[in-house]
């Protein structure tokens, strides 16, 4: 299991104070990236291997979210590994070890130029011998596999209902991209909240789907549906291209 303590910044948090969902995302974005960068797996790496892992899909769930100053732990570990896919949980903890969010994701290993599933080199559950240039070695550790985190996880497809509302075209500008060259999953992310207004702070559950890359300068096409389920909204949202091929979707659950 791999740690990263914080402390939640005035910046994370929405209109009451608390953890925003849209803050939340970027801590488990940050939790993931840093256990890649310890690992060895930062830039440098990329560029020496053209390889990097790119995010399918995820699932995130919060239970209660802290405020602002509250120092919390988040942890993260791989729970499933198979030839380029990998599946993760992450989740935070307050002081008292709370459980305040959970959240799982799918990865895969890809050759950037080739732009092509591959198969990792290194042997799940042992790091590599040669000295990594932005960590301590290049390679999963023994400690960065465990179990899964409880949640009930649920299938990374999202379906799509037929009447959907179509919205105005966006434009992905560079606060987008990320450097990957691509928009950034967790900017894609409040974007789409930020379209469907449920990012007013009563999100509790949110899972998105990623299909294509999105690159820079092209036209996102938002379809959005929203439907109400007893003392819940769930808004479903797709980012189509200019063909009607879909991009990402999205699944908020906000309560009423």
């Amino acid at each position: 299991m791999y740690e990263m303590p914080c402390r939640i910044r005035f910046s994370e948090t929405d209109r009451s104070g608390r953890l925003s969902m849209n803050g939340l995302l970027r801590l488990f974005q940050d939790c993931g990236y840093n256990h890649a960068i310890d690992r060895g797996y930062g830039l440098k790496y990329t560029e020496r291997t053209h390889c990097t892992w790119y995010l399918l899909s995820w699932q995130i769930e919060a239970h209660r979210m802290p405020i602002v100053g509250e120092e919390v732990v988040m942890r993260t570990c791989i729970y499933d590994m198979q030839a380029s896919l990998a599946r993760k949980s992450i989740a935070m903890y307050d002081g008292s070890g709370e459980c305040l969010a959970t959240g799982d994701t799918m990865w895969v290993y890809m050759d950037v130029y080739k732009q092509e599933p591959v198969e990792p080199k290194d042997i799940p559950g042992r790091g590599a011998q040669n000295e990594g240039e932005e960590g301590t070695q290049e390679g999963w550790l023994p400690e960065d596999f465990g179990d899964k985190i409880p949640m009930s996880v649920r299938s990374r497809r999202i379906i799509v209902p037929d009447d959907v509302m179509a919205l105005k075209p966006c434009r992905v500008n560079s606060y987008l991209i990320d450097t990957n060259g691509h928009a950034n999953n967790v900017r894609l992310t409040e974007l789409a909240m930020s379209l469907t207004n449920a990012d007013g702070g009563d999100c509790i559950q949110l899972r998105a789907e990623f299909k294509k890359q999105v690159k820079a300068d092209s036209l996102i096409y938002p379809y959005i549906k929203e439907s109400h389920h007893n003392d819940s909204i769930v808004i479903t949202a797709a980012f189509c291209d200019e063909y009607g091929n879909t991009l990402t979707v999205f699944e908020f659950t906000r309560l009423c």
